[in-house]
């Protein structure tokens, strides 16, 4: 929603966002061969690039508004800056993959859980440069994503009253497969005072 923001103030026709994302996706595949360079060699960064623009799936979400298009172009740069601090050592590019991760859990809640990577590359870090476990600097890394998290989840917390970083997995889970297995009893003969109720998606306030 944030990513359509702008555009719905300013009254764009939808084709514009749908450029837009299609430019980010675009510098996306241009930052892997980037990163692709620093971490490995030329060649191995051309054709990750080459298979980030053939994929299937991202071409074909690259033309329209999907959370896919600007998730892929998150997530990927911070894993690599992540493989990229593990062997040049540089907290910038720790602290730069925590924002992304943190922007990518924003925009896909699946990748909430891909956290734990932050401890982990300075685990691996620790071995790569075989000095002692970046303490100060993984924990600077977590706040920093969790300090761009945490309006997210206090909205949760004081609007939702839950904890879970995604508040619509369950009204989810409700409403499309419990409303799918709904019509399969009803095929099957269910009468109408055993189905399941209608559910509430009007918007929170």
């Amino acid at each position: 929603p944030l990513f359509l923001l702008p555009f719905v103030w300013l009254k764009t026709s939808l084709y514009v966002p749908a450029i837009v994302q299609s430019i980010i996706m675009s510098l996306g595949i241009g930052l892997i061969f980037w990163l692709g360079q620093k971490i490995f060699n030329r060649k191995i960064a051309t054709v990750a690039a080459i298979l980030s623009a053939m994929e299937p799936f991202s071409a074909l979400i690259s033309v329209q508004i999907m959370t896919e298009a600007m998730f892929v172009s998150l997530l990927a740069p911070a894993i690599l800056l992540m493989a990229l601090y593990i062997k040049k050592n540089h907290p910038l590019q720790l602290y730069l993959a925590s924002v992304l991760l943190a922007f990518s859990a924003l925009t896909r809640p699946i990748a909430f859980p891909l956290i734990i990577l932050i401890p982990i590359a300075a685990r691996l870090n620790k071995y790569a440069t075989q000095q002692s476990y970046p303490w100060k600097k993984t924990f600077l890394a977590l706040i920093i994503c969790f300090g761009i998290l945490s309006p997210w989840l206090w909205f949760n917390w004081s609007k939702l009253h839950t904890l879970k970083f995604s508040s619509v997995n369950d009204m989810q889970l409700y409403a499309y497969h419990g409303k799918i297995f709904d019509i399969w009893r009803k095929e099957h003969g269910a009468p109408a005072s055993d189905r399941l109720p209608d559910m509430d998606l009007s918007p929170i306030n």
